[in-house]
């Protein structure tokens, strides 16, 4: 399966419901499969309405913010020499169970999640790589969640998959103590 066609989460309903029809096949049991849950039509019906309520339009303003914003320009190391998958290096750092399990448990006393810690660590890198204060990105999640509740898509197999700017204000002065 591409990503094109689905995303991850269906393709793990897709591996899930196979593993689960074969063993019930060599167990000689009945098929059963999960419940349906609402279909791609609904949920996108429903994302329809929401995005004409007076709830999305009272963010309008704020989404108008990003239109027509483009990202400065990483700069580059060397302008000159080879820039090919060839010529690439990588840097790996492993941090042991015993570190990254410690520090896990620390960010989530403090309210945040790894995600948060890993956003963080990529925007003061890249202001601090660039020289920029003002760093753009996009970020993208699964997608399934922008309805709340109210639409179940657990057993929905489409592309759920959602994709929003953000910007981040990197003061001057920040170090990562802070």
């Amino acid at each position: 399966m591409h990503h094109l066609v689905v995303d991850i989460v269906s393709f793990n309903i897709l591996v899930d419901s196979i593993q689960s029809v074969w063993r019930q096949v060599n167990e000689q049991q009945v098929i059963r499969l999960p419940s349906k849950s609402h279909s791609f039509v609904q949920w996108s019906n429903a994302l329809q309405d929401f995005a004409n309520s007076n709830e999305y339009l009272r963010q309008i303003d704020y989404w108008k913010e990003f239109v027509g914003l483009t990202p400065l320009p990483l700069p580059r190391d060397e302008v000159t020499g080879i820039n090919s998958v060839g010529s690439a290096a990588q840097l790996n750092i492993c941090l042991s169970e015993t570190t990254t399990s410690n520090m896990t448990r620390r960010i989530v006393k403090l309210g945040f999640s790894p995600k948060d810690i890993l956003l963080c660590a990529l925007v003061m890198s890249l202001a601090k790589y660039s020289g920029q204060s003002k760093i753009l990105i996009e970020l993208e999640e699964h997608g399934r969640d922008a309805l709340g509740d109210e639409y179940d898509v657990g057993q929905t197999f489409a592309w759920f998959t959602k994709a929003f700017p953000l910007i981040c204000n990197v003061p001057n002065d920040i170090s990562p103590a802070a």
